[in-house]
């Protein structure tokens, strides 16, 4: 299931290469700045806009919410790649802004389905594994680069068919892998985490020297047909990493229990005995303490007749108990009274009656539309300031990458500072925003080569708020409407 979710993910980032074929749209379509500005709007409305698709997940299965996110893919770039090629006469710009915003759409489907499904399956360690699942979203910009260049070389709409195309075929071939699995211990589990960590490490840095040398040399058709053949089978090759954690898994399993025929009726009754003091504790719901995840070591039933009968607890009060064991009177007080602590499931209801979502989501809204316009605008702006299509590529795709580097960087560094400094994503989420700044006054004020930098800078940025948002939203109103 891991390594399907990588795949999946892998392909569904063709939000982030907006910036490669909006120069194609402009001159085919002859569209003014102002035009192309509006329909770069209403893609990011349909990437980042995931309501439908969580609530879609509230009641559906997510092979539902990735077929419907295929179709969805396949219906809206294809009818832009049909309007650019002037296969079809040339649409009216509203239909153009709802194409392409039904396209992005599908983005928050596969992300909704996938990372959903793959939190609820690995709950422990939330910040490192949304940030190698959202690793992997942001290196699929520099993969359909690639793809892009040895498939079309220098023609802009052969990628807009490529995305319409791939991330489509690919939903509807593992959609069925996808599914919630009960979590099976394994002692291995971190590890395997880090191997996936080490591989999409050296699929970045594979896709780093292409780029690189794309830049620097010019490279024949079978350059270019060489580098994408090789970025390809070295995504593919994240299965052999699956198959062994598999293997091992199953083998550790055959070993540690005997045949039941062989065990003795004292033997078979211990070992029952601890799986269901582990089923047990496994089943006990998860409290936050000071930014920490931790099962409650007591279940309520207990503490409440403990504190019934007079047991003094340093984290309970006497008014506290009466206050939660009073019976409300009212729908509104029972609404109430019921409400989750923070790390509990809360329904999509709770989730946007609480306070805590909706603080994160006015801090992302604000900090991260700046840094998005100039995402979709660097082509633009690389164009203004003189620089080749050769170059504008290359800084598109090194985006990308340092997209990928920040946002695996900030599952796991959230993690560390989290448990060893107890710094709250909130803060860390503040000073990414902060740091974002410093990459538009690059671009605001432009000077040799800092355009390459710019992209370093809001490459990082906007991974880092990525993963740090949804890790607040996954730990405040918890992973059901951990959506889009």
């Amino acid at each position: 299931m891991a390594v399907v979710s990588f795949y999946i993910l892998a392909c569904s980032g063709g939000t982030y290469i907006f910036g490669i074929y909006s120069g194609a749209v402009k001159e085919e379509l002859q569209y003014t700045q102002e035009t192309l500005d509006t329909l770069g709007f209403f893609k990011d409305i349909g990437s980042s806009v995931g309501i439908i698709a969580g609530l879609m997940n509230e009641v559906l299965p997510p092979w539902v919410i990735l077929l419907t996110g295929a179709f969805m893919n396949l219906f809206g770039y294809i009818m832009v790649w049909l309007a650019v090629t002037h296969r079809i006469v040339r649409p009216p710009t509203w239909q153009m802004n709802l194409f392409i915003r039904v396209g992005a759409n599908s983005q928050t489907f596969a992300n909704t389905g996938v990372m959903v499904t793959f939190v609820k399956n690995f709950p422990h360690g939330r910040g490192e594994v949304l940030g190698i699942l959202k690793g992997f979203v942001g290196l699929s910009g520099a993969l359909f680069t690639q793809a892009h260049h040895a498939l079309y070389r220098d023609d802009a709409r052969g990628v807009i068919f490529l995305i319409a195309v791939l991330p489509s075929f690919v939903n509807l071939i593992f959609m069925f892998f996808i599914r919630p699995i009960s979590p099976v211990y394994d002692k291995r589990e971190r590890r395997n985490i880090y191997h996936f960590l080490y591989a999409a490490l050296f699929i970045a840095a594979v896709l780093l020297i292409a780029i690189l040398l794309e830049n620097q040399v010019q490279l024949s058709c079978l350059g270019f047909e060489v580098f994408g053949a090789l970025s390809v089978a070295i995504v593919l090759s994240v299965i052999l990493i699956g198959i062994r954690a598999e293997y091992l898994l199953k083998k550790e399993t055959m070993v540690e229990l005997p045949p039941p025929s062989t065990m003795c009726p004292t033997v078979m009754a211990s070992v029952a005995a601890d799986d269901i003091r582990k089923t047990e504790t496994d089943s006990r719901p998860l409290s936050v303490i000071d930014g920490f995840e931790h099962r409650k070591s007591q279940p309520n039933a207990e503490l409440e007749s403990s504190v019934a009968e007079g047991t003094t607890y340093s984290t309970i009060s006497r008014e506290a108990f009466i206050m939660k064991n009073r019976k409300p009177s009212g729908k509104i007080k029972l609404f109430l009274s019921n409400w989750p602590e923070r790390g509990d499931n809360f329904t999509i209801l709770q989730a946007l009656l609480s306070f805590d979502l909706w603080a994160v989501f006015v801090s992302v809204s604000c900090g991260v539309g700046v840094t998005l316009t100039a995402v979709d605008n660097m082509g633009q702006i690389g164009e203004s300031n003189g620089y080749s299509n050769q170059s504008i590529a290359t800084f598109v795709s090194l985006l990308s990458i340092w997209n990928f580097l920040r946002k695996v960087s900030a599952g796991f560094g959230s993690e560390f500072l989290l448990r060893r400094f107890r710094c709250p994503r909130p803060l860390i989420l503040t000073l990414v925003l902060a740091t974002a700044c410093l990459g538009h006054i690059m671009i605001a004020f432009p000077a040799a080569n800092t355009l390459y930098l710019a992209s370093i800078v809001l490459g990082f940025c906007f991974g880092v708020v990525s993963v740090s948002a949804r890790s607040c939203h996954c730990i405040l109103p918890s992973s059901r409407s951990c959506s889009g």
